[in-house]
């Protein structure tokens, strides 16, 4: 799921339906369904050996793993693509961290809009 995507589609309701109990679905961006969508969802999934999720926010299931964000983590994600030239960054990591809230996709998509020649 994603802002552009935020719903399910035709393949998507048809994967649904031929879940068994050897499947696992996998849903990224759980957090982007309306709340009736969620709750279909998780009724037509209940044929899947296995439901696990992502989400911006808790509770819609259990957490297995919480994970955050850090300027470092973008820092060292930026380091590792542009090696020597991370240095003269600009903006700096921190900066892009700040302005997108910690979203670090967000982040890196601007990132490579600056290198493209676009922003």
């Amino acid at each position: 799921m994603n802002e552009a995507h935020p719903r399910l589609d035709s393949g998507d309701r048809e994967v649904l339906r031929s879940l068994t109990p050897g499947d696992c679905l996998l849903l990224d961006g759980a957090e982007l369904l309306s709340r009736l969508a969620w709750l279909r969802l998780r009724q037509q999934s209940r044929t899947a050996g296995g439901l696990v999720i992502t989400a911006h926010a808790p509770g819609l299931l259990p957490t297995l793993i919480a994970c955050e964000t850090t300027p470092g983590l973008l820092g060292g994600i930026v380091r590792d693509l542009l090696g020597s030239e991370a240095g003269g960054l600009q903006p700096t990591p921190e900066e892009l961290f700040d302005r997108h809230r910690g979203n670090l996709r967000d982040a890196l998509r601007q990132l490579y809009d600056i290198y493209a020649g676009r922003a």
